[in-house]
């Protein structure tokens, strides 16, 4: 489970064996905190699931993903091919 990026006590992961839309995993110690959706093909970030995120910790997760999600998509096609 590739590491993509840490920020704010989370792992941003994209898991190899993973399934479409393009997706960021946040985990925070070993648990899955949330899934947020990338933004491409002119979707915007959305967040798919949250499972143990507050309010402030989910917009927080949103925002590095949001902020960084040229990278994160990058490197979903460099995992996935091309989406």
């Amino acid at each position: 489970m590739p590491t993509i990026w840490r920020s704010g006590g989370f792992r941003f992961v994209i898991w190899p064996d993973d399934h479409e839309p393009p997706h960021v995993h946040i985990v925070r110690g070993n648990l899955l905190a949330a899934i947020i959706d990338l933004g491409m093909e002119e979707k915007l970030v959305s967040i798919k699931a949250n499972y143990r995120l507050n309010r402030r910790e989910l917009a927080l997760a949103v925002r590095v993903v949001a902020a960084n999600n040229a990278m994160f998509a990058k490197e979903w096609t460099k995992i996935h091919g091309k989406s």
